[in-house]
């Protein structure tokens, strides 16, 4: 596989999670970064900022921008040590701010960002969501995120349509139907 730097980004339930594990597990990706994990472990510490983020995920709050990319940018600079390594990002530059910031982060590091849409209906979104039985999917809190969705990352996906990187991916149909298209889509098996 050729280095490749992927951004999955979808509405909840489309399955993006599920597609950058598969990734992991199938191709030589070093790195799966997802800035859900960052606010979870800061929020074990018994610190300021991790009181801080505990709150933000007790409140279900929106993170500022700065700090979802100060995890992801902290990360990268801990982590990148040769400029060539395969990274998945999920739950990254769902803002068009984040996004931005990512582009110049990835630029410095000599990187080229390949942004993937996971496309899925919003009611196959919702099906979705309510059939894992997750105490925050249920109806208000799915409503919630799809209009997120539709207000805040869609901003940021016009912004990578716009300067035409954005690759759409259908996501409908099974989980494996979906990776195939995933994989199809990214040349991963050159």
């Amino acid at each position: 596989m050729k280095k490749k730097v992927i951004l999955l980004l979808g509405r909840s339930g489309s399955g993006k999670g599920t597609q950058a594990d598969l990734l992991e597990e199938n191709f030589d990706f070093d790195f799966h970064v997802v800035t859900g994990d960052f606010f979870r472990e800061e929020a074990k510490e018994d610190t300021y900022i991790g009181k801080k983020v505990k709150h933000i995920l007790e409140e279900g709050e929106l993170a500022p921008p700065w700090i979802s990319s100060f995890f992801w940018e902290r990360f990268l600079i801990e982590n990148i040590k040769t400029g060539k390594e395969n990274i998945i990002f999920d739950g990254v530059a769902r803002r068009v701010e984040e996004a931005y910031h990512l582009d110049d982060v990835l630029e410095y590091f000599n990187m080229n960002l390949i942004p993937v849409l996971i496309k899925v209906t919003q009611e196959e979104a919702k099906r979705r969501l309510l059939g894992r039985g997750r105490a925050d999917d249920n109806h208000e809190d799915i409503k919630e995120r799809m209009d997120w969705f539709e207000t805040e990352v869609s901003k940021a996906l016009n912004y990578y349509r716009g300067n035409d990187r954005l690759i759409e991916v259908d996501g409908m149909g099974s989980i494996e139907e979906a990776h195939n298209n995933v994989i199809k889509t990214l040349n991963l098996n050159e």
